[in-house]
């Protein structure tokens, strides 16, 4: 062509110009990075990092549409005004997709850090019903052993009641044959009482009986040399019954 429209060339600066704003905006956009999604990460972050994906889809179509303007402006410089403009607009609307895509990448890293502050807060509540998990296990272990210490002293006192029981049942034997013994030892001292009242009356009755021999004795002991040794027996023979007899009041 040997002329140009000036206002062919000044829209071809203009989309040139738009075009370095973009390549600025797209070296721009693909310095943001898009948070890594957690394992676990609840259904907003999921959202959040699909609505992103969305708008990078979207903003790679305005680039893919961005291209075919440009190459229509160069095969066509009389319409590359409104090519310009249009691949304007289309620059606006890429601009306000990067800030869309800005503020969900903030939303999803605000709520990365609400999940992140959750996670702590639930690994400190699991470490606290662990804690109580093993104080209860202590306790259960303590009960257990109180509850052997009663059984075994149950079984003691079993053992050692069982063990008076007999020795109860020993004495109670003890004691019968002692009764008995006792019994028999009444019994024997009743008649050895009786045998004493017996020989009681037949010591008084010797006695008797020698006090009238000695006064006999004593009448007829100058005449008779003889009866002096009879004397001397009787009175011999009345000493003897009378130890006896106090022999038998002392054991009484």
């Amino acid at each position: 062509m040997d002329s140009e429209d000036p206002k062919l060339v000044n829209g071809a600066a203009n989309g040139e110009k738009s075009e370095d704003r973009a390549s600025e905006s797209d070296s721009g956009e693909e310095e943001l990075e898009t948070p890594n999604g957690s394992p676990g990460a609840d259904d907003t972050i999921k959202n959040l990092h699909h609505e992103i994906q969305s708008l990078r889809g979207d903003r790679s179509e305005l680039r893919r549409r961005i291209d075919d303007i440009r190459s229509e402006m160069d095969r066509s410089e009389s319409e590359s005004k409104s090519l310009a403009l249009h691949a304007s607009y289309l620059e606006g609307e890429l601009v306000r997709t990067q800030e869309d895509l800005t503020a969900a990448s903030a939303a999803a890293a605000d709520a990365e850090a609400e999940l992140s502050l959750l996670k702590s807060s639930l690994k400190t509540l699991e470490a606290s019903a662990a804690a109580k998990d093993a104080r209860i296990a202590d306790l259960e272990t303590e009960r257990m052993t109180l509850t052997e210490a009663v059984r075994v002293s149950k079984e003691e006192l079993q053992k050692t009641v069982k063990e008076l029981q007999q020795r109860n049942s020993e004495l109670e034997r003890k004691i019968d044959t002692l009764l008995a013994e006792n019994k028999t030892i009444g019994l024997e001292l009743e008649r050895t009482v009786k045998r004493s009242s017996e020989l009681e009356g037949m010591i008084g009755e010797h006695k008797a009986r020698a006090l009238e021999l000695e006064t006999a004795v004593t009448a007829s002991r100058s005449s008779v040399p003889w009866l002096k040794t009879a004397a001397l027996a009787a009175s011999t023979g009345v000493v003897a019954v009378s130890v006896t007899a106090l022999y038998l009041r002392r054991q009484r």
